[in-house]
């Protein structure tokens, strides 16, 4: 399925900032660029050519990096706003069976958001606080 006119935008919009950020932070090759945010040179060098869209996860790593920020469907968006998207790792000492720690869930342990992800789609977040 060939991508929709807003991820065409995107890749053009992660393109131009990607290269900017190449240039500001003094990165001569795509190989330097991805080895700084994790990813393949071959991973970059689809973003740079818009041939793939980097998944959020990239995109934080990226904006946190290098200090950018991506428009996207009329949206500007940051390292910031990601701040929550961060995946969080614990000490298996700390963890709790999952089955134990639904059992013990409060309403006000449970947080969702509904947004909009694009002209025909929605966004649906849940937040769980499962406490210390």
């Amino acid at each position: 399925m060939p991508p929709s006119q807003l991820e065409i935008q995107l890749r053009d919009e992660v393109r131009l900032k990607f290269l900017e950020a190449m240039s500001q932070h003094n990165l001569a090759t795509q190989s330097q660029a991805a080895k700084e945010i994790g990813i393949t040179k071959a991973a970059f060098g689809l973003y740079l050519n818009r041939k793939a869209t980097p998944s959020a996860f990239i995109l934080l790593k990226a904006c946190a990096k290098w200090g950018l920020s991506i428009r996207y469907a009329g949206m500007t968006f940051s390292a910031a706003d990601f701040s929550q998207a961060a995946p969080l790792f614990h000490n298996a000492a700390e963890q709790q069976t999952l089955f134990g720690a639904l059992h013990k869930l409060e309403p006000n342990n449970i947080g969702i958001a509904i947004g909009k992800k694009g002209p025909t789609a929605l966004e649906l977040k849940v937040k769980i606080h499962f406490g210390t």
